[in-house]
């Protein structure tokens, strides 16, 4: 409530602009984190207000993606039937295709492609997410999420060839995995820093 005041009260839009970002956040994150049981309901709310005060607003989008995100994760997840998780995993990919068609230009554009072509490529439609990855890759080439989608499509394009991995070992020397062709390997993905690796 708070945030809204000091949103309403803002002396220059991009103010008022900031401190509803604030709030939106606040509520998304409190909603998700099951402390905020109307979260969806507020967000719901206030993107209809900015709608309506302004469709062409940077807002609108902004709120419409965290409504989506805390939709699926703080009303669908927490209370779904694990009987209809196919149901669900159908319902979120719609919604973030619709949200890219609608808001191509958004902020979320980029990271909302990639949960698209995540969930597709889970739900076993590779195709399908192979080609949302190769849009953000090449319509989104400076977003983070892009650079995930070049090494998604890089991983898929996998599938029956050899994998050539190169580097420095960490007990000195190179390895290099062309040297190994015809003998059997066997890669594990691991991190120094992570203790149970």
């Amino acid at each position: 409530r708070i945030l809204a005041q000091l949103a309403e009260a803002a002396s220059t839009p991009q103010e008022r602009e900031q401190w509803l970002k604030q709030q939106i956040d606040g509520i998304a994150t409190a909603t998700q984190a099951n402390a905020y049981p109307n979260g969806v309901e507020e967000l719901r709310k206030l993107e209809a207000e900015i709608t309506q005060s302004s469709a062409s607003s940077s807002l609108v989008p902004y709120v419409s993606y965290r409504r989506l995100l805390t939709d699926l994760y703080a009303s669908r997840i927490h209370n779904s039937d694990p009987k209809k998780q196919q149901e669900l995993q159908n319902w979120w990919s719609q919604q973030l295709q619709a949200f890219v068609q609608k808001y191509p230009q958004s902020e979320d554009a980029p990271d909302a492609m990639q949960q698209l072509a995540m969930s597709l490529e889970l739900d076993g439609k590779i195709k399908e997410a192979r080609n949302w990855y190769q849009q953000l890759a090449s319509n989104y080439r400076d977003a983070p999420a892009a650079q995930r989608a070049v090494g998604a499509l890089r991983r898929l394009g996998l599938v029956g060839q050899p994998l050539a991995i190169s580097g420095n070992s960490l007990g000195g020397g190179r390895i290099d995995t062309t040297r190994l062709r015809g003998k059997v390997q066997l890669v594990i993905f691991w991190a120094t820093w992570c203790q149970p690796c």
